[in-house]
This record gives structure tokens, C-alpha cells and sequence, in this order.
């Protein structure tokens, strides 16, 4: 990795470089180069002048001395090829064990997994160093969830803040438009040092216009009065804590309304979830045993919440495990045990229609059929922007002629008519998905019933029906992301879009123009880059990119089918001793394994039951 940087940061210093057709792009690279240097290696003396050696075998003893310093970094214990792996129990532990990677030096991202989910701590996104800024940007395009941290001080005016909260509200995502219908962002608002309160400019605050904590307050205010002038100093402390609390919860609604009402136009109706905590009082409360303060702080609610925000990939793979994982393999070890011998000669086993079914026929027939629908709609979406390049690029350069919003109305044309176009493509992936889960599972119905309908021999079979729907479900929801992805590049107006990537290097030679006439050369530099070919070099990124996805999308398909084939063969060898296990196995214990099967039966009819019992509670 330090030689592909280093090799990317010298690359515009190669004579004659300039020359080179994409020599704007190696500037581009250079630049994101040298910010992931500086990164790493700001605080070392002497980067720049080291980096920009032209010496005799100056590339290689930059690298040599870039490693020397990766070796010298401390990184934390059980660190392994820069990767960094630890078991996490609580939030304190988070916070003491990754302190060193959160420091400049070393952090641009922490990540910590915890059942199926995976943290990602990012900078703000008005971080100076534009490498992490970048990085954050990319993130964010594919984050299912993003939480907006800020200090309470400043919540209502803090740009960060206002740049993460527009770039999810001017997300290109269709979503539900019945009636009752709200649309609940993917983000949460968390302002924090709640506890941060000068109470007598609160005071002053609440106490100005008349409310339910305005009442309050003057009580309170009047029962401190009488214990100060009684002398009772027993009562005193709890009413001055039970004063702060109310002024925080009058404090914390202030700022969410404010909070909301600032971006109300921009909000449509959405619905923004905002919490403000404090986590000095949870843990001084919490440990204390004092509830009514640690619920105060606002942590218990916001951790209720980040519970419900993945409670629905959680609940989408607990059901999984219990409906289709699970069973199958019990049902697998029940057809190992009824195939044990019951005394000194195994018995003997007759091969029903079902094993040649499976031994005949393959599933590539459907896969075939799949690839060449899924290519049809990749063809169709893709020849819609050939067919409409030539257009787009004239309204570009007739856009150019004015300085202001360039990368916002270049493409204005091309996006409204591809909005449409995306949609298309995103459906007719998600039903060819659904579509093969659908042929795949009735042809194992069809080996299933080639067994007596109520052998486990089937059962196990049809078992596999499940996993393959669930799994077939997790392909079809990574490939819709995915493709909301490249949308959201080629859609909207965001620091990874499309056209913004390929005007940049106009944008910043225009911007350095100066003097006499330099608006003549700024719109001369911006047409002579959309002349060069802006739509189409759009579209050949588009086109690379939906192929990738697809064939990705479709050899993960192939797999999971391949492994639910391997564990039918499994049980069929179990079922017709294709092992040997079972000759060895006395009646005795035969027995035992019975009685074990029969009470992992029971235990699992009662999960099953307790299960069944909370799907009904979520509908």
C-alpha cells in the first residue's frame, strides 16, 4: 500500500507526464495520494521535502523510510497487518481500548462488529483532511443508518450537522407515498454534554414566556427559597438536582424543536428522530442506582433506539436460524440416528424416485435463464443513456455559459430522465432475484415429493426451501443497495457523483483563473472537458459497474444453491449409508442418541412456539 501511494503521489513528476491523455486523472491521484500521507505521517518532520525527492533512487528510500515509520507506530495490542480485532462487552470498553485510534495520527475509521452489525466511526464531515473526508463521504453512500453526533451548544448552527442531515434528506431513494405514510430518515441526531447547563441564563429562559416547565421551575424555585431560609439542608441538594433535570428537559425539547424547525422545509414532513444525553449524569446515576436521573440522561432511550434501528436485520436473521438453519440440521442428526443399526445388521435401504431426480437434472437451465433477463435489463438501461448522450451534452454546453451551479445543472436533463430508468433497473433485479428463488424452491419441492411425503427425508429437503428465500432475500437487498448507490452518483449532487468526478479537474483549473477575462477561460476550460465526451464517459463507468454487480450478484446465487445441494447429498448419503459412522454404532447407543433427539425436539417445538409468538407481535 506505501508503494502504490507514494508511486501515485510521484507519478505527475514523470517527464513528459503532462503529455499523457489521462494526465488529469494522475493529478487527481496524486493529490488523494498525498492527503492519505499526510494523514498517516503529518506529525513526522520533514513528509513533504522527503516525498518530493528527485534524487538517484529517491522512490525507493522514500518507501524504506514511509516503512520504518509504519513500524514505528503504536499500535494497539493484538494488532495484526495493521488489522485490529477485539471482543467489546460494554461502552466503556469501547471507548478505553480504541482511545489510541482515535487520535490524528492513526484514525481515519474505527469499525467494531457486534452480532452482524458493524460500527463505523467517522470524522465530520467538514474535517480538514481531505482524505478522511473522502473516505467518510464513500462510507456514507452505503451506510444503512448514519448517527449525527454534536455538541448541544451548538446543535442548532453546527455545519456539520446541516451538510450530513441535507445529503440524507436529498437522497434519490423511492419510498412508500400512500397516505399514512411517513417517511423516517436513516439518520439520528444525538447531541451530547447535555448536562452542560448554565442554569441561570435557563432559568431566565423558561421563566420568560409562560409553559408546564415554567411552572415547575417557579415552584421549585420557591421550595429552595423556604428550605435555604429554614436551614433544612437535607432537602435543599435533592431540589437543587430535581431543578436541573427539569431545566435540562426544558433545555433538550428547545433544542429538538429548534432543531427541526430550521430544517422544517426541508424535512417535508419527515419524521427526525433527535435525542440529548448525557452521559456524566448516566454514569454517575447508573452506578448509583438512582434510575429516575440515569432515565433522565436520555442514554436508556437512545440505546432502546439503536436497538429498533437494527432490529429488523436482526429479526430478518434470527428467523433464519430458527425456521430454516436450525431444523435442518436437526433434522439432519435425526437422519443420521434412524439410520444407526438396531442390532448386530444394518438394515437395508431402498432408493426412492427423489434421489434420481436429484441426481439428474441441474439448476443451470434457470441460471441461464436469469443471466440473460438480467442482461436485458442491463442492455435496456444502458442503451437508454447512448441513445440520449448526444442531447445531453449540447444542454450541458449550453449550461456552461453561466458560472453559477455548473455541476448542479449540468446534467439536470439526465437526471430527470433517468430517475425513471433507475427505478426500472432496481425492480427488474430485484424480481429476476425472486424470480429464480421461486424456480429453484419448486424444484426442490419436486425432489421432495419424490420421498414419502412424511419421512424426514423430505422434511429435510423442504427445509431447504428456506434457507434458499432468506438467502436469496440477502442477495436481492445487497444488489438493490448497491445499485442506490451508483444512482445516488449518477443522481444527485454529492461529493462522489459521477459528473462531478470527471469535471473536476476542469472545475479547479477554472476556479485558479484570474485577471482580464478570466470568465471567458473558465467557461472555455469546463466546454472543452463536456466536449471530450462527459455522458459517455459516464455511462462506460455505469456500464462497468451494474456488470460487476450482476455477475457478482449471480455467482453468489450459484453458491447458495451449491451449498443447499451439498447438505440434500449430506443427508441422502446419511440416509442410504454412503458413511460408515453408522456400522459402528452399537443399539445401545442408538438409544441415547434417540432420547437426545426427542428432547432437542421438544426444546425446539417450544423456541418455535415463543417465536411465533413475537412475529405476531411484530405484525
Amino acid at each position: 500500500m506505501i508503494e502504490e501511494l507514494v508511486y501515485s503521489y510521484r507519478r505527475t513528476k514523470i517527464p513528459g507526464v503532462e503529455d499523457d491523455d489521462d494526465f488529469e486523472e494522475f493529478q487527481r491521484e496524486s493529490q488523494v495520494a498525498w492527503w492519505s500521507l499526510e494523514s498517516a505521517f503529518g506529525h513526522r518532520a520533514g513528509l513533504k521535502t522527503l516525498c518530493d525527492n528527485t534524487g538517484e533512487g529517491a522512490y525507493q528510500k522514500i518507501v524504506n523510510q514511509l516503512l520504518e515509520w509504519v513500524e514505528e507506530i503504536s499500535w494497539p495490542e493484538g494488532c495484526d497487518a495493521g488489522v485490529w480485532g477485539e471482543d467489546f462487552h460494554t461502552a466503556r470498553e469501547v471507548s478505553d481500548k480504541i482511545s489510541a485510534l482515535t487520535e490524528n495520527r492513526l484514525w481515519p475509521f474505527t469499525k467494531t462488529t457486534r452480532n452482524g452489525v458493524i460500527l463505523v466511526d467517522l470524522p465530520g464531515q467538514r474535517d480538514v483532511n481531505l482524505a478522511r473526508l473522502q473516505m467518510t463521504k464513500e462510507y456514507l453512500l452505503r451506510a444503512d443508518h448514519t448517527f449525527i453526533v454534536v455538541d448541544i451548544k451548538r446543535a442548532a448552527s453546527d455545519q456539520s450537522l446541516k451538510t450530513a442531515l441535507l445529503d440524507e434528506l436529498n437522497k434519490e431513494v423511492d419510498f412508500k407515498t400512500g397516505s399514512n405514510d411517513i417517511r423516517r430518515l436513516d439518520a439520528t441526531i444525538v447531541c451530547t454534554h447535555a448536562e452542560d447547563l448554565n442554569i441561570v441564563e435557563a432559568k431566565r429562559k423558561i421563566l420568560k414566556f409562560p409553559s408546564k416547565h415554567a411552572r415547575v421551575v417557579a415552584e421549585l424555585e420557591v421550595a429552595l427559597g423556604q428550605a435555604g431560609r429554614s436551614g433544612d439542608w437535607t432537602t435543599k441538594p435533592t431540589l437543587e438536582k430535581e431543578l436541573k433535570q427539569r431545566l435540562m428537559k426544558a433545555r433538550n425539547e428547545s433544542i429538538q424543536t429548534d432543531i427541526r424547525k430550521a430544517y422544517e422545509e426541508e424535512l417535508r414532513g419527515s419524521s427526525l428522530d433527535i435525542y440529548c444525553v448525557s452521559n456524566v449524569d448516566y454514569a454517575e446515576f447508573a452506578e448509583s442506582g438512582n434510575e429516575e436521573i440515569a432515565k433522565a440522561s436520555g442514554i436508556p432511550q437512545l440505546h432502546q433506539h439503536c436497538y429498533s434501528v437494527i432490529s429488523g436485520a436482526m429479526f430478518f436473521e434470527t428467523e433464519n436460524f430458527l425456521c430454516a438453519e436450525l431444523p435442518a440440521l436437526l433434522k439432519s442428526i435425526e437422519l443420521f440416528v434412524d439410520a444407526l443399526p438396531t442390532g448386530n445388521d444394518r438394515p437395508t435401504r431402498h432408493f426412492g424416485s427423489g434421489h434420481r431426480i436429484y441426481q439428474g437434472p441441474t439448476f443451470e437451465d434457470a441460471f441461464g435463464s436469469a443471466d440473460q433477463n438480467l442482461k436485458i435489463f442491463h442492455d435496456i438501461f444502458i442503451s437508454e443513456m447512448e441513445t440520449h448522450e448526444t442531447r445531453w451534452d449540447k444542454f450541458a454546453l449550453t449550461t456552461s455559459e453561466v458560472w453559477e451551479k455548473w455541476n448542479a445543472d449540468l446534467g439536470k436533463t439526465s437526471k430527470l430522465y433517468m430517475r425513471s430508468r433507475w427505478t426500472a433497473l432496481e425492480k427488474g433485479v430485484s424480481k429476476e432475484v425472486m424470480k429464480l428463488a421461486r424456480v429453484i424452491k419448486k424444484r426442490f419441492t419436486a425432489l421432495a415429493n419424490g420421498f414419502r411425503k412424511s419421512s424426514n427425508l423430505s422434511r429435510a429437503i423442504r427445509l431447504q426451501r428456506g434457507s434458499i428465500s432468506h438467502q436469496f432475500k440477502a442477495v436481492k437487498r445487497h444488489a438493490t443497495k448497491e445499485i442506490r448507490v451508483l444512482r445516488r452518483k449518477a443522481l444527485e449532487d454529492n461529493p462522489e457523483s459521477l459528473l462531478l468526478d470527471y469535471m473536476r479537474p476542469a472545475y479547479r483549473d477554472a476556479a485558479m483563473e484570474m485577471g482580464i477575462g478570466y470568465n471567458k477561460r473558465q467557461i472555455d476550460i469546463v466546454k472543452y472537458q463536456i466536449k471530450r465526451g462527459i455522458f459517455k464517459a459516464i455511462r462506460e463507468n455505469l456500464d462497468c459497474s451494474v456488470a460487476k454487480l450482476i455477475q457478482s450478484g449471480c455467482a453468489r446465487l450459484r453458491e447458495i444453491v451449491a451449498e443447499s445441494g451439498n447438505v440434500i447429498k449430506r443427508d441422502l448419503g446419511i440416509t442410504y449409508g454412503a458413511g460408515t459412522a453408522a456400522s459402528n454404532c452399537i443399539a445401545e447407543e442408538r438409544g441415547e442418541l434417540e432420547e437426545l433427539v426427542r428432547e432437542w425436539g421438544v426444546e425446539y417445538a417450544k423456541i418455535e412456539k415463543a417465536f411465533e409468538r413475537v412475529k405476531e407481535e411484530q405484525t
